[in-house]
């Protein structure tokens, strides 16, 4: 049997509109060389019954009541089998019908991430708009931005390697993986210039951002505390912690890092300061 390549996972709860619009750009794609994973949450509002008239179409789908949505990733995740993951939720759809056509020759086996572009649309404050993603990833970009979940294929072997998805966290599970897969596991990633999905901003990852800084302040100041006073998100190095920096002359490698593409020094300097 040949390998399967890409591994689409789609999580939905209730939601049998968007899970229709999700199918429909699925199984709209002019390639089908991939495996496709449904995990519903127990829906009651006939998503049940939409996944079972398409059965013959997915790989493997369950509908049993779980514990939120990275809980629901990860159980698609230990279902898959392809060499690539892709997280496409329900509501979420491919840009076009010839994605897959045009991606798939990109998904190199030397690459442990690689992201494309995303249409944001449902904004409730603003219009329409494309993600456009950077080539670089630094850590700069992390304390306030992310790859765009539904655009970005990971390869499977990556989350044996660290870990699945954290279920601790609501809504930035998905962002700490990759920034944990960069600077600590030094995973390599490629961006490519193309937009691969329509993302709706009208769901609780987009619009609960009460919820989303306090999860990223959490890991930050637990994970990445070198670059950032408690509870202080989404700013340099200030104070105490930059005085120290000056005393151990690393102040201006640290400038040069916070804004350079990960992983590099990035684990190196903040042992080398934790050893002080």
């Amino acid at each position: 049997m040949k390998p399967v390549k890409l591994s689409i996972i789609t999580i939905n709860y209730n939601d049998v509109n968007g899970l229709k619009a999700t199918f429909k750009s699925v199984f709209e794609q002019t390639v089908q060389d991939f495996e496709y994973i449904v995990i519903d949450g127990g829906s009651n509002d006939g998503s049940r019954e939409l996944i079972e008239q398409h059965a013959e179409r997915i790989s493997y789908w369950v509908s049993e009541p779980d514990k939120g949505i990275y809980n629901a990733i990860n159980k698609g995740i230990l279902k898959a089998t392809g060499e690539y993951v892709l997280c496409l939720n329900s509501g979420d759809c491919f840009y076009d019908k010839r994605i897959l056509e045009r991606a798939l020759p990109l998904l190199s086996s030397k690459q442990d991430i690689i992201y494309g572009n995303a249409y944001c649309f449902n904004f409730i404050d603003r219009p329409n708009k494309v993600w456009q993603l950077p080539t670089e990833l630094s850590f700069n970009y992390f304390t306030s931005g992310a790859l765009c979940h539904q655009a970005t294929f990971i390869k499977r072997e990556l989350f044996e390697k660290i870990g699945l998805y954290d279920e601790s966290f609501k809504i930035v599970s998905d962002w700490f993986f990759t920034l944990k897969a960069i600077a600590f596991f030094s995973a390599t990633y490629k961006h490519i210039d193309m937009i691969v999905c329509s993302y709706d901003k009208s769901g609780i990852s987009a619009t609960a951002l009460d919820v989303a800084n306090a999860e990223r302040s959490k890991v930050l100041n637990q994970h990445f505390e070198f670059f950032y006073k408690e509870n202080f998100i989404g700013a340099p190095v200030k104070s105490g912690l930059k005085t120290a920096l000056k005393e151990r002359k690393y102040l201006s490698l640290l400038q040069r890092l916070f804004k350079a593409a990960l992983p590099h020094g990035v684990v190196w300097l903040m042992k080398k300061y934790k050893n002080k």
